[in-house]
C-alpha cells in the first residue's frame, strides 16, 4: 500500500487531479475565526492495470464496502 499525500507536493496533486480526485474547498470555524482551506479528500485505489476512483469521501459509512467491492471487481 502507498499513502500519497497531495497537500504538499505540487506533483503528486496533479496526479491525484488527473485520476479524479477532487480539490475542495473546506469551512474551518475556530474560537473568533472562520477559515477556507482547500484540500483533497478523495482515494484512488490501484490493481493490477485497473484505477476505480473516489473523487470525495463524504462519508465514511461504507467507505469498507466501496473499497472491498474494487477487489472483488478488479479480481474477476
Amino acid at each position: 500500500m502507498v499513502n500519497k499525500d497531495p497537500s504538499g507536493d505540487p506533483q503528486v496533486a496533479t496526479e491525484a487531479t488527473s485520476q479524479g480526485v477532487r480539490e475542495v474547498q473546506f469551512n474551518v470555524i475556530g474560537q473568533e475565526e472562520f477559515q477556507l482551506k482547500t484540500g483533497f479528500a478523495g482515494i484512488v485505489v490501484s490493481y493490477a492495470d485497473k484505477h476505480e476512483v473516489i473523487p470525495f469521501v463524504q462519508q465514511t459509512g461504507d467507505l469498507e464496502y466501496q473499497l472491498i467491492s474494487f477487489y472483488y471487481q478488479t479480481d474477476q
